[in-house]
């Protein structure tokens, strides 16, 4: 039972994690600043505008965008995890506390898995969990727009 609850604890993170950064619009604050604040001297050291934006962002700004993406799982399995004891507050106060009579009663019982949550903590459930966090498509733009900027700009100086 345990390893049934697991396995669809595993797949509903799955799912979480998946869609933690699909509103990208917003853009973390450290992640932008890296971006900006690394944009020219890639723009200089890198000649090929797609190798300086991969650089950018996933070498130099690799960590913001990978704490950004921690936090984010967090908060989405927190969110979960709280789901989870609501329903298991939900479900103590409908069924009344009595002996099961076969045993299989515990397997609807959402208790188990709202205290599997518990020992969750600091445990990523996710398969891809190894992997390094992938750049917010956000990130992406911004950096491509800055160094294509940069570079517009070195290539038509101002009065010319």
């Amino acid at each position: 039972m345990r390893l049934a609850a697991a396995a669809a604890l595993l797949l509903c993170s799955f799912a979480i994690s998946s869609s933690a950064h699909a509103d990208d619009a917003a853009l973390a604050a450290p992640i932008e600043q890296c971006i900006r604040g690394n944009a020219i001297k890639v723009s200089a050291a890198i000649p090929d505008l797609n190798q300086a934006v991969d650089f950018l962002v996933d070498k130099l700004c690799a960590k913001p965008i990978a704490e950004d993406s921690a936090a984010a799982q967090r908060a989405a399995m927190q969110k979960y995890a709280d789901r989870q004891q609501k329903n298991c507050d939900d479900w103590k106060k409908s069924h009344a506390p009595a002996a099961p009579a076969s045993g299989n009663e515990d397997e609807a019982n959402p208790c188990q898995l709202a205290g599997m949550m518990g020992d969750a903590s600091g445990f990523s459930w996710t398969i891809t969990a190894a992997r390094p966090a992938a750049a917010p498509p956000a990130a992406v733009a911004l950096a491509a727009k800055l160094l294509l900027e940069l570079r517009l700009a070195h290539e038509n100086p101002p009065g010319r």
